[in-house]
């Protein structure tokens, strides 16, 4: 069986928990006789010898590796892009023609964005997904608020406050800074 499984990011830059998990996988899947494979993003920023939208194919633990192009990082890209990302829908479904998989197995969508669970959809195969974090339903991936509080849930207020605090000099922390609380919290 072809086993496609996607990450946010994968080794041997990145080696944490959902890389870790993707790689253990994929090699127990190989020993047991199946054909795994890695789609993941890349982050484009200098250095990184890789551009938006652009593929890199290479092996890690005996595993094929396709890794794509991410936009461009900082405050001109939109956190939209970790959800909807017809460039990364498409490099999906060029990889999935190229490999025939079975079945897929998504560790993770961000980088490579939610627009790619249509893309796999359109191929008719099972596409199993394992929620490893928030990233579903938080831009931060671990429901920790700017002040270091676990957070309640999503609300506008907290999700303006977290994101700006990450992006210190932005226009939207000036915003937030001069917007009263409560504005924000009826918004």
């Amino acid at each position: 069986m072809r086993i496609l499984f996607t990450a946010h990011q994968f080794f041997p830059e990145h080696y944490a928990g959902v890389e870790t998990v993707t790689l253990s996988l994929a090699q127990e899947f190989k020993a047991r006789g199946h054909d795994p494979y890695v789609l993941a993003p890349k982050r484009s920023i200098p250095g990184n010898d890789i551009e938006p939208g652009e593929v890199e194919d290479y092996e890690f633990g005996g595993i094929p590796v396709r890794r794509v192009g991410r936009p461009r990082e900082g405050v001109s890209r939109p956190y939209s892009l970790d959800y909807e990302n017809e460039v990364m829908a498409g490099r999906t479904s060029e990889y999935m023609r190229k490999i025939e998989p079975d079945i897929v197995h998504a560790e993770h969508f961000q980088g490579l964005s939610a627009s790619v669970i249509p893309a796999i959809k359109e191929f008719g195969v099972p596409l199993v997904y394992t929620a490893t974090d928030f990233w579903t339903f938080c831009p931060v991936v671990d429901l920790r608020r700017h002040d270091g509080v676990m957070c309640t849930g999503p609300e506008i207020s907290h999700c303006t406050r977290c994101i700006a605090s990450r992006y210190p000099g932005t226009r939207m922390k000036q915003a937030v800074d001069l917007t009263p609380p409560a504005v924000i919290k009826v918004a």
